[in-house]
């Protein structure tokens, strides 16, 4: 079964409410084929940050600025379908995008890597 539509976003053990969807890149290496000028092919290995992103609703108690400051923070992802994932050592790297009309903020969280604990 896949369960979908619930995620549990909590920095460093503080729970945020989310707005819409959140993407997690788990820092796997990215492939690009290349082909050469006599038509063989090699491959292009370029490695990424871990990262979560996505946006979190502006509360009243929630301080914006810090929020978007934050480095070195413990991420945690918990999805619908009983996954989880643990980014250790994230810093916040959105540019700082503040929805007014919606009421919620950009957010985008990289570290080293992530770790899935499910």
């Amino acid at each position: 079964m896949i369960r979908v539509g619930i995620l549990i976003f909590k920095i460093d053990g503080t729970q945020y409410a989310v707005a819409g969807d959140f993407t997690l890149n788990p820092g796997v290496t990215k492939k690009e084929e290349v082909i050469g000028p006599d038509g063989t092919m090699a491959f292009k290995i370029s490695y990424q940050a871990a990262t979560i992103e996505g946006e979190v609703r502006d509360r009243d108690s929630l301080d914006v600025k810090e929020l978007l400051g934050l480095e070195d923070v413990t991420i945690t992802c918990e999805m619908a379908n009983g996954k989880a994932w643990v980014l250790a050592n994230a810093t916040q790297t959105a540019d700082g995008s503040v929805n007014i009309g919606e009421g919620s903020i950009a957010v985008r969280f990289a570290a080293e890597r992530a770790e899935e604990l499910s």
